[in-house]
């Protein structure tokens, strides 16, 4: 099962969306025998065709699919669970996609207490890299561009920390913070002082 959703994960990587949902069926077909003793595995697979859903362009049905993931897992009650942090983040660009800005960046900020609480240092944790990435994009979905440059920069450092500053995740956070928002004109030259 394990095997099927990783290959899953790769094409979904790829975007090669073709090849994710036999994988994803596969392994639910097989864990659906024991569900009980498979339960991890057929919640990977089901946050697998979530991710699918999105970048199939259907996030409302992904939202519907990460709700009750989440909700399986006792969230919001329950802060520390497998995969949480990533569940927030996808739920999170689920909401920016379907143009609730409010709601991801509410979204965006549990995934970013999540992944603060797991790091052991989260100035050099990727997921709080990511998480704070993540958080910039709702941020500026909102209007707030002082924020969200904030929020980058601090992804920047995370991310440069545990990926390297050639990591395309640390360049993306690097561009974030250079772009400015649609009509504001082109970025502020660097001032040396």
């Amino acid at each position: 099962m394990g095997a099927l959703l990783n290959r899953a994960r790769a094409y979904l990587m790829l975007n090669r969306l073709d090849g994710v949902l036999p994988g994803v069926e596969e392994a639910e077909h097989l864990a659906g025998a024991n569900p009980e003793d498979n339960r991890a595995a057929l919640q990977a697979a089901r946050e697998v065709r979530a991710r699918w859903l999105l970048a199939d362009g259907d996030p409302a049905t992904a939202l519907a699919g990460i709700d009750g993931l989440l909700a399986e897992i006792g969230y919001p009650r329950q802060r520390v669970a497998r995969r949480l942090a990533p569940l927030l983040m996808l739920k999170a660009r689920t909401e920016l996609a379907l143009d609730r800005p409010a709601a991801a960046l509410a979204t965006a900020r549990d995934s970013l207490a999540v992944s603060e609480a797991a790091a052991l240092k989260p100035e050099q944790s990727a997921d709080v890299g990511a998480a704070l990435l993540l958080l910039a994009e709702a941020q500026r979905a909102m209007g707030d561009g002082d924020s969200a440059r904030e929020s980058a920069r601090r992804a920047v450092t995370a991310l440069s920390a545990t990926l390297g500053p050639g990591h395309s995740e640390t360049r993306a956070a690097t561009q974030f913070r250079l772009r400015r928002p649609e009509g504001s004109g082109s970025p502020r030259p660097a001032t040396h002082t």
